[in-house]
């Protein structure tokens, strides 16, 4: 798959027993096993590389790819591949 359309889903993480704002939907993630990306300069790239990565290691995607921003002064924006599942 080459990926060029996708589906943005905004959220974020809280605690398990938060009820979302109205016309909001819950989306409970499983634990999972990530591999993670720095962006650099381009996300596009980045999210190549991760995609050309799995497929040279033989990984297959879980579930849906996230964005994750490090909360610090910097900011670093990663994106995580999720490759398998956590019993």
């Amino acid at each position: 798959t080459d990926f060029k359309d996708g589906l943005y889903l905004a959220g974020a993480e809280v605690e398990l027993d938060v009820e979302p704002p109205t016309g909001w939907k819950k989306w409970i993630v499983p634990s999972a096993e990530y591999l993670g990306f720095k962006v650099e300069n381009n996300y596009q790239d980045t999210f190549k590389k991760g995609l050309d990565y799995l497929k040279a290691h033989n990984l297959s995607l879980v579930m849906a790819v996230f964005d994750f921003h490090k909360m610090d002064e910097n900011g670093q924006l990663y994106i995580m591949f999720p490759v398998s599942i956590v019993a």
